[in-house]
């Protein structure tokens, strides 16, 4: 079976109730794969809790969703949106109650400002010959709190392998 993969490489100043909205890369189900990183902050000062939703969502919703102009026209994506906390709110409660979207994962990682963390949720998959691949999103994430400590510039690195049938391809 194919392994396609996804990437993007985004920095963003976002505050501590925003998210930053990355993805949209097509997927031959008719579906588009979509990232959230939702910063917040700890009870220690100089760390950054970050979480990740990763979905799968029906082309037909994202003009309604407002995802529509981060879509991806190929496998590498720098497009990104800023959702405020009403915003972000919203979405997450219709993509978890919407028939056809996916929610993939929603992992936490927590890291201290300005230091790399990396986010992984991985399937391995053993091949025939012995070696094994993963498919799944690992996620680069260095979180830098602001000198007002108002926002936190967000520097994702996004790597996806998705483990997918494609319609007219053998595998």
């Amino acid at each position: 079976m194919p392994v396609d993969s996804f990437t993007t490489h985004v920095t963003a100043s976002v505050g501590w109730k925003q998210t930053l909205v990355t993805g949209g890369w097509p997927l031959s189900s008719g579906k588009r794969l979509f990232v959230l990183l939702e910063p917040a902050t700890t009870a220690e000062s100089n760390s950054v809790n970050v979480r990740l939703h990763s979905f799968e969502i029906p082309e037909n919703l994202l003009t309604g969703l407002g995802l529509d102009g981060l879509k991806a026209d190929a496998s590498a994506n720098h497009k990104s949106g800023i959702f405020s906390a009403e915003q972000t709110s919203s979405l997450l409660k219709t993509l978890e109650t919407t028939d056809g979207v996916a929610v993939l994962a929603a992992p936490r990682v927590v890291t201290q400002s300005g230091r790399q963390a990396q986010v992984q949720v991985v399937d391995v998959i053993p091949l025939p010959s012995g070696q094994t691949y993963t498919t799944g999103p690992v996620v680069d994430i260095v979180p830098t709190i602001a000198p007002d400590r108002q926002t936190v510039e967000l520097q994702a690195v996004r790597n996806q392998t998705c483990r997918e049938p494609r319609r007219g391809h053998d595998a």
